[in-house]
């Protein structure tokens, strides 16, 4: 976990044996959770994709300390046709056939 904001009292953390992500207090050190956490991976991934589509217009850069990219990208995917395909509108306007 990593927060560079001083002051915050909580934080969130993904958990990579549960697979899950937690809130709660950030530690004295500023690198995990302390005390009583909760399950919150459900409500982040909701939260984290209305970020997305909001502020970034469906896609995001995320870049890390080893320099290494991420791109994080909501695609909009319509309801199932009679054949049950269905197709996604990607950021940038590219549409995506799914079967």
């Amino acid at each position: 976990m990593a927060t560079d904001q001083p002051g915050k009292k909580f934080g969130v953390q993904f958990i990579g044996d549960s697979k899950r992500v937690y809130v709660g207090r950030i530690d004295e050190a500023r690198d995990g959770l302390v005390g009583e956490t909760e399950d919150a991976t459900d409500n982040a991934v909701h939260a984290v994709a209305e970020y997305i589509i909001n502020a970034f217009g469906g896609a995001l850069e995320v870049d890390y300390d080893d320099g290494t990219t991420y791109q994080i990208q909501v695609v909009k995917i319509g309801r199932p046709q009679p054949d049950g395909s269905r197709y996604g509108l990607h950021p940038g306007g590219m549409i995506v056939g799914y079967e």
